[in-house]
């Protein structure tokens, strides 16, 4: 999914070719969304969930990981939104799923952040945008295109 800041208008177009990427890196930011042990670990509670989507898609997170590897190398910024909550801002029915602080919020070990890298503070429902300094970002980075995996 591509995003233009200019015109806050989402698009489903990802036929973008890697020398086109090349022309653009420096414009553009990956926003990595939910790459956290509790969905793509095993061991973490929502793993069963996600984890027939993710072996159905040919190797997605090796994918990701490739690409971000190749972002990183051009010049694009990396973004990390993870979601976790304090105990006390929990919904009743996500009691004990991504807990700050805990195993289940740490970043899946294959996608690490760098010391370039972004990650978003205060995230804590399934909108990257809200509560977030996502926008701040975005625009003194200078992003034009945003992908979001």
């Amino acid at each position: 999914m591509r995003f233009i800041p200019e015109t806050n208008e989402f698009f489903d177009d990802c036929d973008i070719k890697q020398e086109e990427f090349a022309s653009i890196s420096n414009q553009t930011a990956i926003l990595l969304m939910d790459f956290q042990n509790e969905f793509g670990a095993k061991g973490g509670k929502l793993h069963k969930t996600v984890s027939e989507v993710m072996d159905e898609t040919a190797g997605m997170l090796h994918k990701v990981v490739d690409l971000v590897k190749a972002a990183r190398k051009m010049g694009s910024v990396i973004i990390y939104a993870p979601l976790g909550m304090n105990e006390s801002e929990l919904y009743l029915q996500q009691r004990g799923l991504l807990t700050k602080n805990s195993w289940n919020c740490e970043f899946m070990k294959e996608l690490k952040p760098t010391a370039d890298d972004f990650i978003l503070e205060d995230r804590t429902d399934f909108n990257a945008f809200s509560g977030t300094n996502l926008h701040s970002i975005i625009k003194s980075n200078k992003i034009k295109h945003l992908f979001m995996m």
